[in-house]
């Protein structure tokens, strides 16, 4: 008997208690979440907030915001930013913008029976076409044979981060098909270079910066530069000469030999029979006989002599011509006299350097056809021979 009245009781206490009741004894129910709104909107984020009214007593529950380009419904396996200290009330976030499109965004609570979320906002992002970057590049730096330096900037970068940022090159007003470089640097307002190398000598290339933020890819106005011309071996150089040597170093400030396209007129003697005497630092290397016959002229003086004639010598405008070393004419009978170039064949060529045991004496070069031999031997600095003036750049 005692215990079916114990049975009614419960039974009679159960059905008789209000629904509210029953939660609070820790039973979980649904959570809910409502109001959602931006507060912020910026071109770089947003900040959005809602109102999580209830985790249904779960304090284990999940609070936050998803968001999708292309979900009218986001949800959690789309993007998904988390609340750290999620709790009811107000919570917000900031989202940023990755792209200029629109956003889908709902918040929501998760708890241990159910997955709840607001209705959705659209989030429309506030920028235009005038927050693409501005970028700009300069004239051509250090251009050489085979490479240039290329210098940009970007003046503004539209309120945004810059992605990329770099460099055009193309033989080709139209960049068709032109070399795409990126060069990586810290976003934002800022000057970028590059160093293109493995070029064309005396080629043209047309030049342009871009630089790329969430809005798109702006280009600068191009500039063109031309490589200069690496001169090769029998090629007329600038003087109107012939090049009889070339490196791709410019140790020393130079990297061709010309030499005149013909002979001065009349042979010269290096030095008189009162002028025989041993000059002093006189270099055999090449590119040091505009040296040498400054020093040759110092000794003995402005004479009718072949240092004398090869420093007054000018042609279409160039006046920098010198009496060559004696390695400079055995590169000259090396280069040039296998070629049929310069009229050289069996002429004598005073150089700019003398006998190191014989005051009396300088190199000669004879331009003699194999196998007669490089003909490179001293003769009397009184002897007339032909003279060939030379330059280097």
């Amino acid at each position: 008997m005692r215990q079916c009245i114990f049975i009614v009781l419960l039974i009679g206490l159960l059905f008789g208690c209000k629904k509210s009741d029953r939660l609070a004894w820790d039973l979980i129910a649904a959570p809910k979440v409502d109001n959602l709104t931006v507060k912020a909107n910026t071109v770089t984020s947003f900040e959005i907030s809602a109102h999580f009214i209830s985790a249904g007593h779960d304090p284990s529950a999940i609070y936050g915001f998803c968001f999708s380009t292309n979900n009218q419904n986001p949800s959690l396996s789309d993007e998904v930013i988390y609340l750290s200290e999620g709790k009811e009330g107000i919570g917000s976030t900031t989202i940023p913008w990755n792209s200029t499109a629109p956003l889908f965004c709902r918040a929501f609570i998760k708890n241990k029976i159910a997955t709840v979320y607001s209705e959705y906002l659209l989030v429309i992002w506030p920028g235009n076409a005038q927050n693409k970057p501005v970028v700009i590049v300069d004239d051509p730096l250090d251009v050489q044979f085979f490479d240039a330096t290329i210098v940009g900037q970007v003046l503004y970068d539209g309120g945004l981060p810059i992605y990329n940022q770099g460099f055009q090159l193309c033989n080709q007003s139209t960049f068709t098909g032109g070399s795409l470089v990126i060069v990586n640097l810290n976003s934002g307002i800022n000057t970028f270079s590059y160093d293109f190398v493995n070029l064309n000598e005396n080629t043209g290339y047309f030049i342009r910066a871009f630089a790329t933020n969430m809005v798109g890819t702006s280009y600068s106005t191009h500039s063109f530069f031309v490589t200069k011309n690496y001169y090769q071996i029998g090629e007329v150089g600038p003087a109107g000469g012939i090049i009889f040597f070339h490196k791709p170093d410019t140790l020393d400030g130079w990297n061709f030999l010309e030499c005149a396209p013909s002979d001065i007129a009349s042979s010269k003697i290096f030095a008189n029979s009162n002028q025989l005497t041993m000059i002093p630092n006189l270099d055999y290397g090449l590119g040091k006989g505009d040296e040498n016959t400054a020093q040759i002229l110092s000794a003995i003086g402005y004479g009718n002599n072949a240092a004398m004639a090869c420093q007054t010598y000018s042609i279409n405008g160039f006046s920098d011509w010198y009496l060559p070393t004696r390695d400079e004419l055995i590169k000259l009978y090396q280069n040039l006299l296998p070629l049929n170039q310069g009229t050289l064949n069996g002429n004598i060529y005073w150089s700019s350097n003398q006998d190191p045991m014989y005051a009396q004496n300088a190199w000669v070069q004879a331009m003699l056809q194999a196998p007669s031999g490089t003909g490179t031997y001293t003769q009397q600095k009184t002897t007339l021979n032909r003279v060939r003036p030379v330059r280097c750049f």
